[in-house]
C-alpha cells in the first residue's frame, strides 16, 4: 500500500512541502526512520493515482529548472 521512494533533496520534509503546492500529500520518510525518502499511499482508487501522475512530473520538472 506505500511507496518509499528517494526525495529529489535531501531534506525529505521539505520536499514533502514542496509536494503540498501541487496539491500532492506525501509524508517524511524521517517519520518512518527512512530519512532523504518519503511515502506515498497507492491504496486509494485507480483514477486518484491518474490524477496525480500529472502534478509528480510537474514536481519533479520543478527540481529540474533548479539544477541548470
Amino acid at each position: 500500500f506505500y511507496l518509499f521512494p528517494q526525495a529529489l533533496e535531501p531534506d525529505d520534509a521539505a520536499f514533502c512541502r514542496r509536494a503540498q503546492e501541487y496539491d500532492l500529500l506525501l509524508v517524511p520518510g524521517r517519520d518512518f526512520g527512512c530519512p532523504g525518502y518519503f511515502r506515498a499511499a497507492y491504496c486509494v482508487r485507480t483514477k486518484m493515482i491518474e490524477k496525480s501522475l500529472p502534478r509528480f512530473e510537474e514536481l519533479a520538472k520543478s527540481y529540474k529548472s533548479i539544477s541548470e
